[in-house]
C-alpha cells in the first residue's frame, strides 16, 4: 500500500490531534503533562491547530495518506519564513504556548523557553524553513511516511535556497540525518529540577540548501 502527500484541510484537525496524541502519549506527555488530558484540553489543542491552520501565514500543514484507505497516518507543520523578519515578528513567534490545565506548568515553561532560546540563537530573524512537528501514528511506523514529510519540506528549501531547522529527540536523530540535517546544538534538559529523572536531550538540527548540479 502507497502513501501521497497531501495539503490537510480543516476536515483534518480532529485526525492530526488524535495522531499526534497517540504518538506523544508514552513518551513526552509523561513529561508534560500530570494526568490525561480532559475532553477540553483536546478540544483547546484541536482549536489552536485550526485557528493556525486558518490564518497563520507562515504554516504548512501536511498529511501522509494511504492511498488505498485514505486514512491519514502521518502529518508534518512545517513553516516558511520567506523574508527577514524583524525582531517584533520574531518574538511574537516565539511566545511560549499556553499550559493546559493538565501541565506541569514549571516543566512546560522551562523546556519551552528551552526551545525558544535555542530557535532565537540559532536563526534569528533570516529565512529559514522550519519542521515545527513530525508525528506519525504508532500502527504506521517505518511505511516512509516521516521521510515523504520531511522531503516536502526539504524539496522547497532547496528550491528557495534557504537552510531548514528542527529540534529532534534522540529516536528521531538518524531520521532527520538522512535527509542532510546536522546537529548544532545539545540540549539536555535536567528533568532533576522537577521531581522527575534523567535527562531529556534534544537536537537543534540544521540542513543548509542542496545547490543545484551545473549541467556541464
Amino acid at each position: 500500500m502507497s502513501l501521497q502527500i497531501s495539503p490537510m484541510t480543516e476536515a483534518d484537525v480532529a485526525t492530526y490531534a488524535s495522531i499526534r496524541h497517540e504518538a506523544f502519549k508514552n513518551t513526552i506527555n509523561r513529561i508534560f503533562y500530570t494526568r490525561e488530558l480532559s475532553p477540553e484540553s483536546k478540544a483547546r489543542i484541536s482549536d489552536g491547530i485550526l485557528e493556525a491552520l486558518r490564518n497563520d501565514k507562515h504554516t504548512r500543514y501536511l498529511k501522509a495518506s494511504d492511498t488505498a484507505t485514505g486514512e491519514m497516518v502521518a502529518c508534518a507543520k512545517w513553516k516558511v519564513f520567506d523574508r527577514e523578519r524583524s525582531p517584533q515578528e520574531l518574538e511574537k513567534e516565539l511566545e511560549l504556548p499556553e499550559p493546559l490545565p493538565e501541565s506541569d506548568v514549571p516543566t512546560w515553561n522551562a523546556f519551552f523557553t528551552d526551545l525558544s532560546d535555542a530557535r532565537r540563537e540559532m536563526m534569528g530573524t533570516r529565512p529559514h524553513f522550519l519542521l515545527d512537528l513530525l508525528v506519525t501514528h504508532p500502527d504506521h511506523h517505518r511505511r516512509g511516511a516521516g521521510s515523504m514529510l520531511i522531503s516536502w519540506g526539504t524539496a522547497r528549501a532547496d528550491e528557495m535556497g534557504l537552510d531548514a531547522y528542527l529540534e529532534a529527540s534522540e529516536m528521531g536523530q538518524p531520521l532527520y540525518e538522512r535527509h542532510g540535517f546536522k546537529t548544532v546544538k545539545l540540549l539536555q534538559f535536567d528533568l532533576l529540577r522537577f521531581g522527575g529523572e534523567g535527562n531529556f536531550r534534544h537536537m537543534c538540527m540544521l540542513r543548509h540548501p542542496k545547490k543545484p548540479m551545473i549541467s556541464a
